[in-house]
């Protein structure tokens, strides 16, 4: 049966996804920038990507832990729909797109926030 420590979860991975996501679209938007000084915004913008890598590859570990495998996402116009199985039950979190994309902001404050 799927508890909601594992919803929980999978919700914590689509939102750290698409802040990796997000952030790795700011390093290549800083980078073919005009600014004159890139290293600065650049080496910030790393260090919150590989922060932000160790988040997520402790996710992955309590994922597999307690046998959860995410699938390939799936979107539409409001909805981003990630399937995924846990312990043999099948299941889809469905985030609506709005919803997503103010938690990713929160979750870079956060990171911000943090000293990532």
């Amino acid at each position: 049966m799927i508890e909601m420590k594992d919803k929980d979860l999978v919700c914590q991975f689509i939102v750290l996804d698409n802040t990796l996501k997000l952030l790795t679209k700011e390093l290549e938007a800083v980078e073919n920038s005009k600014i004159k000084i890139k290293n600065p915004h650049i080496n910030f913008i790393l260090l919150k990507i590989d922060n932000a890598h160790k988040e997520l590859r402790n996710l992955h570990k309590q994922l597999k832990c307690r046998g959860i495998h995410i699938q390939e996402m799936k979107r539409d116009e409001l909805n981003v729909e990630y399937p995924f199985t846990c312990r043999g039950y099948f299941d889809i979190q469905i985030m609506k797109k709005n919803v997503l994309k103010n938690n990713v902001i929160t979750k870079i404050i956060e990171l911000y926030k943090l000293g990532y």
